[in-house]
């Protein structure tokens, strides 16, 4: 999706939140200490977990778009859901719900849904996936912000 009208300082802010924990290292399976998060880098989503095994050695995993269930799972527990806010509750509905279909590649009734969800306080995601839907909103002039609790 085009970011035209987002800032260049906003467009080349990095948004992440990691966590640390123990868990199997992908190599050898032996318990490792382990980070892993993810981060809104130049408007895309992007996910990494590190492990540091005594046995093994340093690893990386990472990827973009949709993380592992269990990583996404662990930030939402330690850091807590973000939410969307649309201070102009009702402004231009269609747009929004063309962001958020863009955005999450859904439906049109899972779009609707969406917006119903975030209209009442009840969509909540990680803050870089809340902060990268509030860019694009704002980006096609809706105002749009990523908040916590």
């Amino acid at each position: 999706m085009d970011l035209i009208g987002v800032t260049e300082r906003e467009r080349f802010a990095n948004v992440g939140e990691y966590v640390s924990f123990a868990a199997a290292c992908p190599v050898c399976r032996g318990e490792a200490p382990c980070s892993g998060g993810q981060a809104l880098t130049f408007g895309r989503l992007e996910w990494s977990i590190e492990a540091d095994c005594a046995v093994c050695g340093p690893s990386a995993i990472c990827g973009s778009g949709d993380m592992p269930a269990d990583l996404r799972e662990r930030l939402l527990g330690e850091r807590g859901p973000a939410r969307l806010e649309l201070p102009q509750q009702g402004a231009r509905t269609a747009v929004i719900m063309k962001v958020i279909r863009a955005t999450l590649n859904v439906e049109l009734n899972e779009a609707r849904k969406m917006l119903q969800a975030v209209q009442s306080g009840q969509h909540a995601a990680t803050l870089p996936e809340i902060e990268q839907l509030a860019r694009r909103l704002r980006a096609v002039g809706v105002e749009a912000r990523a908040v916590r609790g």
